[in-house]
């Protein structure tokens, strides 16, 4: 099943597709300008209309269904008719050819790759180009010494194409996606800036509850802290969760006590945001949920982990606790934790029974 395309990707094929039929002109012009030098002229001419039609097809689909270009049967396609012209190539020609076949015309082939399925692939298509290029190479010159540098000059050439559209491709994709992040930004600080943060502006300033005025002025922070961008810098993970236990405290008057082992290898900024995020949810729902007074947040290595940077992290109150399977899982759990958790493969549990507290258990890669 072909993924999506994005405007990326778009924008790649159309380039790709200028320098698909730029290179077919040149490689038609340089077969009929060097006729004296072919063996098999029909079977060229042959083969110059199969790759004339590939990239019809191709800029016909760009133009009436370009999700079909990052699909694997285009893709393999394309590539087995540029081992086509490469192997051909020494078929068809003498020894003394003014230049191969398809000339550069397999590159687009590669670029093609390195959008739609990353580095990794278009280097193994590389790979495999090269391979077809010293057979044809073999075929033209009959195994002598200079076979070896032509076919060595193309799989150099064919490799730095791969190696680079994939870079590429993939830089321009996370530039779009951090680019749309800061857009959307954006939009929501000027619908939010007259609405919610106005509103704990007021609550702040009229309230005369101190819980509620902390309350207040901890989303308010927050939510511009977001907005602007300035929470991109992710403390450690200790200072991550002796903060949102130090929260926990100052919102609800109860006590977290945080407790880290010592052989803990620090995990990524994503692992810290997700985990993080889900313990202060946690803690939340023991102030809403439990009437605990007392939480303890214990974070390990998960033993179980295939790498050494594998995670346990432990949130148990002293609470009323419920019965699991008695009860719904609501939202806050769902979402903030659960799906949190989830989106960087983890996983959750919770263990609670009415009188015994509630203990809620992630596990982080």
């Amino acid at each position: 099943m072909a993924r999506p395309l994005t405007q990326t990707d778009r924008s790649l094929f159309q380039a790709t597709a200028v320098v698909r039929w730029l290179t077919l002109g040149w490689a038609a012009f340089g077969l009929a300008i060097s006729t004296e030098h072919l063996r098999h002229a029909s079977t060229a001419w042959i083969l110059m209309v199969l790759a004339l039609l590939v990239t019809a097809a191709i800029t016909v689909l760009l133009t009436q269904d370009p999700k079909r270009l990052v699909s694997a049967p285009i893709i393999i396609t394309e590539l087995a008719t540029a081992a086509v012209l490469l192997v051909g190539d020494g078929y068809v020609y003498t020894d003394a050819r003014p230049q191969s076949l398809p000339w550069a015309w397999p590159s687009a082939a590669l670029i093609a790759t390195g959008v739609a399925f990353g580095r990794r692939w278009a280097v193994v298509s590389a790979i495999g180009l090269s391979l077809a290029s010293f057979f044809g190479e073999g075929l033209n010159d009959g195994g002598t010494s200079n076979w070896g540098v032509t076919a060595s000059s193309k799989a150099g050439l064919y490799i730095l194409t791969a190696l680079i559209s994939g870079y590429v491709a993939h830089r321009l994709r996370q530039a779009e996606v951090e680019i749309s992040a800061a857009r959307a930004r954006e939009e929501v600080a000027v619908k939010l800036h007259d609405g919610v943060l106005q509103t704990l502006a007021v609550i702040q300033r009229r309230s005369d509850d101190p819980e509620l005025v902390a309350l207040a002025h901890d989303q308010d922070r927050d939510l511009r802290d977001y907005l602007a961008g300035s929470r991109s810098a992710q403390p450690g993970l200790t200072a991550s969760l002796r903060e949102a236990a130090a929260l926990y405290e100052r919102r609800h008057g109860a006590r977290a006590d945080v407790i880290i082992a010592d052989d803990i290898v620090e995990p990524t900024s994503d692992v810290i945001a997700a985990v993080a995020g889900a313990v202060g949810e946690a803690l939340a729902n023991a102030a809403k949920h439990s009437e605990a007074d007392r939480v303890v947040v214990y974070a390990e290595p998960d033993d179980d982990a295939p790498s050494d940077a594998g995670l346990f992290v432990s949130i148990k109150d002293n609470g009323v606790g419920f019965d699991v399977d008695a009860v719904t899982e609501r939202i806050g759990m769902r979402d903030s934790i659960r799906s949190r958790i989830e989106s960087i493969g983890g996983r959750v549990e919770i263990s609670s029974r009415p009188g015994r507290g509630t203990e809620v258990r992630l596990w982080a890669p």
